[in-house]
């Protein structure tokens, strides 16, 4: 089968059309709710002359308004451009006008005014739901369902790359929705599930694992009233839900808390855990405090639609905290030498490439940074170090571009991570290189001790000295309370730098 957005959803309808689908702010609406609804939102664009094709703006935080304002635009063949909350207004203006929004779909605080960016504006906060009821589906709208092709652009997500701007992945129906397929099969989800879902939806790890796999499987949504661990151990409480996908910064965060606040967890069965290196210890203790049986590790980028590896539901949890899992079905993948370009044996480092389905369609408007990403052949190039060992497990070693040259030698912060994860009194570390004269970069481990523990920093230099070459030996460390973060939840590399070098001055 290959899928568009509306074999999708009509689907699910067909099975379980009276079953809770969506749970926000108290209120369920069922399958049937949602067809319904998002048939109205599908007129209502229609009736502001949105066609196929049109690329129109969500700057919206979770909501039921925010999915049906999305499926409403997927269903006819528009493309909805998932925006980052975070941004200024100044960074919603740049982005308008790159990915020639039209129309932009956002919500309002209260009293707040609305963005002034270059395209119409819709807010959905105010009474969208209601708005939309007014709008009935029509010849037009079945003419524009059939019409959208599982090639089609389904969406554009935007990814941080070497440009000073964020580029917009082009990703398709049938690209993103077979991932979102293939995530809930492996993970053995269903009908009787129920997922918190607390990672944001304009990001790809939020929208395939949440929204889209939910929509496969027909397990319960619950959009959860924010991303703080607190709020997201109310929600997984008052719900009984039974999957929690995050990255490792949200479970370390959750498993502080039921530490400091004894609370049994019983439900919770399974999700993906991705984003960033775990130790084998940090993910048994993880599992533990959370009570999760399957927290499976996955590995991927928006340019993949989001997923390359799964873990096997039945793997080892040491292989697990390990490996970052296998090639989902139907892709190759292969590890090529950096510098010749050569596929290399299994054992070897090199960089990840990927070839299938689940490759973008493109950068929006970019087509040079497409064709150094995705080569002549068709391979994407991921930018990160791996290997693969002899069962096609992939070993993730970071990013290409976060490679430490100091005096001319390449360094793998995720070696020396490792080593440091081991040393007593350790909770989290992230390896950087910081701008250095006459060596280029200097080596700087950021460290957050555990709680009520304190490192010793002589004692971890001895130790990295007996399984380190010199030339690898952090020049610094800095301890921390908390890691800066992104909107994604990962570790702000570039803030990291920055504290660095304030804390140098």
């Amino acid at each position: 089968m290959r899928w568009t957005f509306n074999k999708l959803l009509e689907r699910r309808v067909s099975l379980t059309p009276d079953k809770e689908a969506i749970v926000y702010n108290d209120k369920g609406y069922s399958w049937r709710d949602i067809d319904r609804l998002t048939d109205h939102a599908s007129a209502y664009f229609i009736d502001r002359g949105v066609k196929k094709g049109c690329n129109v703006g969500l700057w919206a935080a979770n909501s039921i308004e925010w999915v049906v304002a999305f499926a409403g635009l997927a269903r006819i063949g528009a493309i909805p451009v998932l925006i980052n909350t975070h941004y200024t207004v100044n960074e919603l203006r740049r982005t308008v006008e790159y990915a020639d929004i039209g129309l932009l779909c956002y919500s309002s605080a209260k009293g707040e005014d609305p963005p002034a960016c270059g395209a119409d504006l819709l807010d959905i906060s105010a009474g969208f739901l209601e708005v939309i009821n007014d709008h009935k589906p029509g010849p037009e709208l079945t003419r524009m369902k059939a019409d959208v092709e599982p090639d089609d652009t389904f969406a554009i997500l935007f990814t941080s790359g070497t440009t000073s701007f964020a580029k917009g992945v082009m990703l398709s129906h049938n690209g993103m929705l077979k991932v979102a397929e293939d995530a809930s099969k492996i993970m053995h989800w269903g009908e009787s599930d129920t997922n918190c879902m607390s990672l944001p939806l304009f990001h790809c790890f939020g929208l395939s694992t949440g929204l889209l796999s939910a929509i496969a499987c027909g397990s319960r949504m619950i959009i959860c009233g924010g991303t703080r661990s607190q709020q997201i151990l109310d929600t997984i409480l008052k719900y009984g839900c039974t999957i929690l996908n995050g990255v490792p910064t949200m479970f370390y965060a959750l498993a502080r808390n039921l530490q400091a606040n004894p609370v049994k967890v019983h439900t919770l069965k399974s999700g993906f855990i991705a984003g960033a290196a775990i130790s084998y210890e940090d993910y048994k203790a993880l599992c533990e405090a959370i009570g999760m049986d399957k927290l499976q590790m996955s590995y991927g980028q928006t340019e993949s639609s989001p997923s390359i590896t799964f873990s096997d539901y039945d793997d080892d949890p040491e292989l697990k905290a390990k490996s970052v899992g296998k090639a989902i079905p139907d892709i190759e993948l292969a590890i090529f030498d950096i510098h010749t370009g050569e596929m290399l044996p299994t054992g070897q480092t090199g960089e990840i490439r990927i070839r299938g389905y689940n490759v973008m369609q493109g950068y929006y408007k970019m087509p040079e940074e497409t064709a150094k990403t995705i080569d002549t052949e068709g391979w994407l190039h991921t930018g990160d170090l791996g290997s693969l060992d002899d069962e096609g497990n992939v070993y993730f070693q970071g990013r290409i571009k976060e490679l430490i040259i100091r005096g001319g030698e390449n360094i793998s912060p995720r070696e020396i991570e490792n080593l440091i994860r081991e040393y007593p009194g350790v909770s989290q570390v992230k390896v950087i290189g910081v701008p250095a004269p006459i060596v280029q970069e200097k080596v700087v481990a950021c460290i957050i001790p555990q709680p009520g523990k304190t490192v010793d920093t002589e004692g971890l230099d001895v130790f990295l000295r007996h399984n380190l070459a010199k030339f690898k030996i952090p020049e610094e460390y800095l301890y921390l309370k908390d890691f800066p973060l992104n909107a994604s939840g990962k570790i702000a590399i570039k803030e990291l730098v920055e504290m660095v070098e304030e804390n140098d001055r």
